[in-house]
């Protein structure tokens, strides 16, 4: 599954370009690695632009991982692919004055080359349709948005996507498995409430930071560089802790990535590289000896078929409604150990889009056989309560339209529910308003001054059953 290092003629990492370096120099990776870090290291002792330094993070990891791409390629086959990727982003440079725009490009062209060593990497092609929907996913996006933040941050989420598979692909020993298949858990998780894109793409790369911290352990075979890995995810933590800026902790975990690609890129030739045979060695297994080989055929035994349809799903959760296919995380247990997708079973998705059921159909492969059925939910939108006051003996609720259709139809409508603990265990009493269009209502005979607790979620009836969306969050008000 691995390649070999590429002996390069010759290495344009930065954007500033720099000399060639001749295939013989022994310290050829240690100087431009140093070279990378330094430009931005340097930028850093008198820049104060919060997101010039951030952009100059992204830009030196690009160029790190440039190097990884390079001693994976190693018959060369990707060298145009990879020096693409890297040109696309050095022509804007050329013109260029948004740093908003370049910070975009520097993680596209990052993207790109995540792309071809995870292409690289997976020689049996088990991720090839994986690697493939991450790429047209962000040039489906990047065919009609003109939001550049939200074109950054599909980049990065198409990248965590592309260093997922690299994980697990390079976890020859499934050291960091179990750690792999939850990594993107805080993001998904804050995916489906968080509207802030800045605030998206910061968890986003907080994830991002993790897989790359994984990812350069398993290219330190010889643990040459984990206590440096461990420090520069310590230094996000500990910044984590008192820093209450975004764009600064978004910046500090970039910079932090770029740490981390910095000792991948220092092992990776060595990690690459193709053990050299010994041509003093010979085969024991001369045909006239006593110690022949068995014949593997009379050992052979019959590798056992497992029915998947004994396993157990968990973990399957219910979705929002997001206009996409949607492909929760979940688990496959087995007579207590974790089946691998694409390695012990397939997955089929039938009616994952709309409002409504949708089905999940594991299919045995390799040693499974057989399959095992589940069903998860997909709710409507949730709606945002926006104000609760309070008036005589009654409430007057405020709440944001929800007019988006979903199943080819909007919402039937909203539920309201006010109680007077915060818990919604006393005294709770549910109101029904029909109509997506309709965005107040006054609930009338309360109690006098007395403190009322609201929430509100939507509905939608669907052939005969109704499906409600998640709870808004709570506020409280006190009937005059």
């Amino acid at each position: 599954m691995r390649k070999g290092i590429a002996v390069l003629l010759s290495l344009c990492i930065m954007v500033c370009f720099l000399p060639t370096v001749p295939a013989y120099a022994v310290d050829a990776h240690s100087n431009i690695v140093d070279s990378i870090v330094g430009v931005y290291e340097d930028r850093l002792s008198w820049e104060e632009s919060v997101p010039k330094l951030d952009w100059k993070a992204n830009e030196a990891t690009m160029g790190l991982l440039k190097i990884i791409a390079h001693d994976l390629d190693k018959d060369g086959s990707n060298w145009d692919r990879i020096e693409a990727a890297d040109d696309s982003y050095e022509s804007r440079l050329t013109w260029e004055d948004s740093v908003p725009k370049l910070d975009w490009k520097a993680n596209e062209a990052s993207m790109k080359i995540l792309e071809i060593i995870a292409q690289e990497l997976d020689v049996n092609g088990y991720y090839t349709e994986n690697i493939q929907n991450f790429r047209d996913t962000y040039d489906s996006r990047a065919s009609w948005e003109e939001s550049v933040p939200k074109l950054n941050w599909k980049a990065n989420e198409a990248s965590s996507g592309m260093m997922i598979i690299i994980a697990y692909l390079l976890d020859d020993y499934d050291l960091y498995s179990e750690e792999i298949k939850t990594i993107m858990d805080p993001y998904t998780s804050r995916l489906e409430w968080e509207d802030s894109v800045p605030k998206l793409n910061w968890k986003l790369n907080e994830c991002r930071l993790k897989l790359m911290m994984l990812i350069s352990l398993l290219l330190d075979k010889d643990s040459n560089y984990s206590d440096q890995i461990f420090a520069a995810d310590d230094s996000y933590l500990s910044r984590l802790e008192w820093e209450t800026s975004v764009p600064k902790l978004n910046w500090k975990a970039d910079e932090a990535i770029m740490n981390l690609a910095k000792y991948g890129a220092l092992v990776s030739d060595s990690y690459f590289a193709e053990p050299e045979e010994d041509p003093g060695v010979e085969p024991e297994n001369d045909p006239g000896s006593e110690t022949d080989y068995d014949d593997p055929v009379d050992d052979e035994e019959e590798d056992e078929v497992i029915d998947i349809s004994d396993a157990e799903i968990t973990g399957l959760k219910d979705q929002t409604y997001s206009g996409k296919k949607l492909k929760p995380s979940f688990d496959v247990e087995l007579d207590g150990e974790i089946l691998v997708e694409d390695f012990d079973y397939k997955v089929v998705y039938k009616n994952n889009k709309n409002v409504g059921v949708a089905t999940i159909t594991l299919e045995g492969i390799d040693a499974f056989t057989g399959t095992l059925k589940a069903k998860f939910n997909i709710l409507p939108k949730k709606a945002t309560l926006k104000t609760v006051k309070g008036l005589k003996k009654s409430i007057k609720v405020t709440w944001g339209k929800v007019n988006t259709k979903m199943s080819k139809k909007r919402i039937t409508g909203y539920q309201i529910q006010l109680a007077t603990n915060s818990k919604f265990t006393k005294n709770k009493k549910s109101i029904n308003v029909k109509g997506y269009a309709k965005t107040s209502k006054t609930i009338k005979s309360l109690k006098k001054g007395k403190k009322y607790y609201v929430r509100i979620r939507t509905y939608m009836k669907i052939n005969g059953k109704t499906y409600y969306s998640k709870w808004s969050k709570v506020k409280n008000t006190k009937t005059k």
